[in-house]
């Protein structure tokens, strides 16, 4: 027979699973734990970006900015990348803009494997004006 106290902890555990699979993300306050967890995961989300720049032949530009400090990455050096938003918006196909949003909806309602791609919007469309998927 289980005691109350494991049987507790394994209420907790299985709320902390869900959690982690719906995508739940808590926002972190500010200390020093906070700052260098960040940089923690800034770095992997660069070493990222290195990795499928060479994995996959893509042009990649990200920057990052938190408290006024910026990081740029940038895969290649040409006065033409990053390509303006006015430039952008006569590529064919039309680029794929996602928002926080995008990836909100992924994790309520998707559960049915589609790409990112289809969840995306194009330049200029608020997010909230999309039809629902």
């Amino acid at each position: 027979m289980m005691s109350s106290v494991s049987a507790a902890h394994a209420t907790l555990q299985a709320f902390e699973k869900r959690d982690k699979r719906e995508g739940s993300i808590k926002k972190k306050s500010g200390g020093r734990r906070a700052n260098e967890n960040f940089e923690k995961r800034k770095r992997s989300l660069l070493r990222k970006c290195n990795e499928t720049v060479e994995l996959y032949d893509a042009d990649l530009y990200i920057v990052v900015r938190r408290k006024g400090k910026c990081t740029v990455y940038s895969s290649c050096f040409v006065s033409s990348w990053p390509p303006r938003q006015e430039d952008m918006e006569t590529y064919y196909p039309v680029p794929v803009v996602m928002t926080p949003e995008d990836f909100r909806r992924e994790t309520t309602d998707d559960k049915e494997a589609s790409s990112l791609g289809e969840k995306g919007g194009f330049f200029d469309e608020p997010t909230s004006s999309r039809p629902a998927a």
